[in-house]
């Protein structure tokens, strides 16, 4: 019925900047259009910038966007599929040093596809920011969205809840790594929600890594034909971090022990840094680093890492500062060309 509604008021609207038209009035059907959308959608929608020719963009959300409704209820568990993706992409970092700060890292190997840095700040949730592929939301990497109508630009509002990577107010941060083979586990009576959006729930609602892993607890997991099993990572700025992978029906969560943390692409539960340091390169450059450097992990340190195990398909790699709010995000690993933000963080 809403749709509906849409439809009529459209095509009210259309008829009406016609006759506005004929009576030479210049302002366009699209500015009709755009009047549609709330004060805040649109302040959201004319916030988009491109900042790198990948392409790049920042956004910066105004307002609500309904999650802590839309969690009430999630999705239907038979949305579920059999996930029919085998890829395997991505890396993280995590380092933790009193003197020298709480670093989170992250590589996103996948396509090429036209990238968001996005910004919120609802009114029911922390204030966050993450990384989103926005080829989910329909765009294409030849797309200019910038010389996009707002109504062309609608879909971007739904990027709150297709996070990859991010940092919220309080330095928690969170990423997802493809794992082949495990399953997750559907519990009777509780929400169902998509991976990306059990991280917007991170993102919205925990203080440290262990509000994190209550939240996994939580909910079922949907996932969709083309998208891979996953296994995730959290982190805060006090040492303390997670990886949580869904293994022999359970949520299984493998607590750092050092004061750093790697996830690739291969299970950690039940298995020794050997194993995976066998199975995985990335894993195991990352993990002689860090062992080389020990309590001693510098900003610097964390962004070498991240672009020694990058590989070509390295899209994108988020580098935040978990105690400053600093980030900054590599584009099509252009390691010399950075781009730098800050996110507010509660003390």
């Amino acid at each position: 019925m809403k749709s509906k509604n849409r439809i009529i008021l459209i095509g009210i609207v259309l008829v009406i900047a016609a006759v506005l038209a004929a009576a030479g009035c210049g302002e366009s059907i699209t500015a009709f259009i755009d009047k549609g959308l709330s004060a805040d959608e649109k302040a959201t929608l004319e916030s988009v910038e491109k900042i790198d020719d990948y392409p790049l963009y920042v956004m910066y959300y105004k307002g609500d966007y309904g999650f802590d409704r839309y969690i009430n209820k999630g999705r239907k568990q038979d949305d579920a599929a059999e996930s029919q993706s085998d890829s395997y992409a991505c890396s993280t970092v995590y380092s933790y040093d009193e003197k020298n700060g709480s670093y989170f890292g992250r590589n996103m190997d996948w396509y090429k596809h036209p990238l968001l840095l996005l910004f919120t700040d609802s009114p029911k949730g922390n204030a966050s920011v993450c990384m989103v592929d926005i080829s989910y939301l329909g765009f294409d990497s030849k797309d200019d969205i910038t010389k996009m109508t707002l109504e062309e630009r609608k879909a971007l509002l739904d990027a709150p809840y297709i996070p990859f990577d991010g940092m919220n107010e309080y330095g928690v941060c969170i990423s997802e790594m493809s794992l082949y083979g495990p399953k997750p586990i559907v519990e009777p009576g509780k929400v169902a929600l998509s991976p990306q959006e059990v991280m917007r729930a991170v993102l919205d609602y925990a203080k440290n890594t262990q509000e994190a892993i209550e939240i996994f607890k939580k909910y079922n997991m949907v996932y969709g034909k083309k998208v891979p099993y996953m296994h995730f990572m959290v982190a805060d700025p006090a040492g303390e971090s997670a990886i949580l992978e869904h293994i022999d029906g359970k949520l299984q969560i493998t607590k750092n022990t050092e004061n750093w943390q790697i996830c690739t692409n291969s299970q950690i539960y039940e298995n020794t840094d050997e194993v995976v340091m066998a199975e995985c390169w990335r894993y195991r450059e990352a993990y002689e680093r860090l062992h080389e450097l020990q309590n001693a992990v510098k900003r610097e340190d964390v962004a070498e890492i991240m672009q020694d195990v990058s590989v070509p398909s390295t899209i994108w790699t988020s580098l935040f500062d978990m105690n400053t709010g600093d980030i900054e995000i590599f584009a099509g690993r252009k390691y010399d060309s950075g781009k730098r933000f800050k996110l507010p963080l509660k003390k």
